[in-house]
């Protein structure tokens, strides 16, 4: 498959939710969450992570828990070396892949990443590109970036409030909290693949370097198989809303 990788080296500084979109509202204004309120997600809020709570996200429950979105395959695996070059290879649309330990991860520069198992939402969903939508691509990690608000917005009860650094990271108070990559794969039918690495569990001796963050750390969420499906949710919202709405 023939891939690109959206995004060009842009040099700005890191912004909130208040990006104006305007073909998104009826007139330009600032995005905000809107979104319903947070669940009850006080089991989760803990100072430290045990094993159990570090176990495999269980596919099957996650798969009903997104009953009628518009997932069609959601696969979990122990280990891979990337989603997003798994799903790049398939060129399928609405499939998810979610690995527990990711190998050869990489940046939209290239750079390695490599996730501790247990610690790490590392998941790459693919979506069909609307043939009006082939020019716009450079919006789709802008999408899953605010995708990625939205989850933090809403699993933390608005305790922590994520920013967009343009064009690929999320930030919680200046410290990376999610990487995105998204790329093309040309088979029939475009198929955009977008690839989150979502720190969610991670302790503070067990950042890779000390400008990252994790949910734990910013608002003591660290249930991964709780904060996927919200996440997903928004995946599939933000990105059916580039595929009609979004510039």
């Amino acid at each position: 498959a023939v891939v690109w990788i959206f995004g060009a080296e842009v040099s700005a500084p890191a912004f909130s939710a208040a990006v104006v979109m305007p073909t998104m509202l009826s007139s330009a204004s600032a995005i905000t969450y809107q979104g319903p309120k947070m669940r009850d997600f006080s089991c989760f809020r803990l100072g430290v992570m045990t094993n159990a709570q570090r176990a495999p996200i269980d596919g099957d429950r996650l798969s009903a828990d997104l009953s009628g979105s518009r997932w069609r395959s959601i696969e979990v695996v122990a280990e891979t070396g990337s989603t997003n070059k798994d799903l790049v290879a398939a060129a399928v649309p609405d499939r998810v892949l979610i690995a527990a330990s990711q190998t050869g991860g990489r940046g939209r520069l290239g750079r390695h990443r490599e996730t501790p198992a247990g610690t790490q939402i590392a998941i790459s969903v693919s979506v069909s590109v609307p043939p009006t939508r082939t020019a716009d691509l450079g919006w789709v990690p802008l999408a899953a970036g605010l995708a990625v608000h939205d989850t933090v917005s809403e699993v933390s009860g608005g305790v922590a409030t994520a920013q967009l650094k343009w064009p690929n990271d999320v930030l919680i108070e200046d410290r990376k909290l999610a990487g995105i990559l998204a790329e093309l794969a040309l088979s029939t039918s475009p198929v955009a693949v977008v690839g989150v690495g979502l720190n969610v569990a991670l302790e503070e001796s067990e950042l890779p370097v000390p400008t990252a963050t994790s949910l734990l750390l910013a608002a003591g969420v660290g249930d991964r198989q709780a904060v996927a499906p919200v996440l997903l949710r928004n995946l599939d919202r933000w990105l059916t809303a580039w595929g009609v709405d979004l510039p």
